[in-house]
Formats: C-alpha cells, structure tokens, sequence
C-alpha cells in the first residue's frame, strides 16, 4: 500500500488519482471545537458521522481495485495498512463472533485530539459503518464502546449485522 502515496516533486501529494491534504492535529481538534460550536454538538458530530459514512463507502469502491471482497482477511488487511499510511491510526486486532464484529483501533487520530468523557470517534463510527456495510452487503449499526478521549487506551468499535 505505502508504494500508492507519492510524492510528485515535493507538492501536491495524491493517494492513487486522489489528492491528499495533511491536517495537523491541532487544526482537527480546532475544526473539532469550532464545528460543535458553530453548529451547536449534536449537529455537529450527526455531520461527522454522516461524512464517515459516505467517506467509507467510497472507501470501499477504492478498495475494489486493489482487493478481492471476498476475502475478508485481505480487505482488513487493506483497511490496516491505509489506515497506518495516513495516520489514521493502528489496527490492532479484529475479533469475529456469530453476533457482532470488534474492531480495535490505537492511537485514532479523532479521538487523540479530544478530552471527553464519552466516546468521541463519530466520523471513525461513521466509516466503519459504510466500508463494512458495503463489504457485508448488509446494513449494520456500530457502537463504539472505548475511546482514547475518555483515557482507554484504545478505540473498540462493535459493529452489528443488521438480520
């Protein structure tokens, strides 16, 4: 994956055909702080999350050029490495159960910028929700049950197949 982000000259950098911007992390907690405050919180973090959706699913097609959706460990395997490549964060493990999907993620880039005390991570919610609802070719509902904003030492997302 690290061989598709390239530098050409020094300035703009791309991801495949696809520009890519750096946003240090001071910046996102100010989009952050300052979205919530202009849009009031809860309008706010419904637009974060909605953003991850529709970004997931595009993801997803992304994906498809380079991966086989049938192969789920490969998918992940995917999502893994784009993940560390943009600093997103680090995929540590993905537990498989006949009710539910747990995905555990360090050092999330949403959540490494906030305090709070409930989980943070809407747009991560919100990915997850439209890559794995695409890859499942089934809607899903995901809950994230530990953040690093509330001092977890990592993100759990559990992502539930809708029957």
């Amino acid at each position: 994956m690290s061989n598709n982000v390239h530098i050409q000259g020094i300035f703009p950098l791309y991801f495949k055909k696809t520009r890519v911007a750096i946003i240090p992390g001071d910046f996102l907690r100010i989009l952050i702080e300052e979205s919530k405050k202009a849009l009031g919180e809860g309008a706010a973090e419904s637009l974060a999350y909605h953003l991850g959706v529709i970004t997931g699913r595009k993801f997803y097609e992304m994906m498809l050029e380079a991966v086989d959706e049938s192969n789920l460990s490969e998918a992940a395997e995917y999502f893994s490495k784009f993940m560390i490549d943009f600093g997103w964060g680090k995929l540590t493990n993905i537990e498989i159960t006949n009710d539910y999907i747990d995905v555990y993620i360090n050092d999330l880039f949403e959540c490494s910028v906030q305090a709070s005390d409930e989980a943070s991570s809407r747009f991560t919610t919100g990915f997850i929700e439209g890559l794995i609802s695409r890859l499942l070719h089934s809607r899903v509902v995901v809950k994230e049950l530990k953040c690093v904003a509330t001092g977890d030492k990592y993100c759990l997302f559990r992502i539930y197949p809708l029957k």
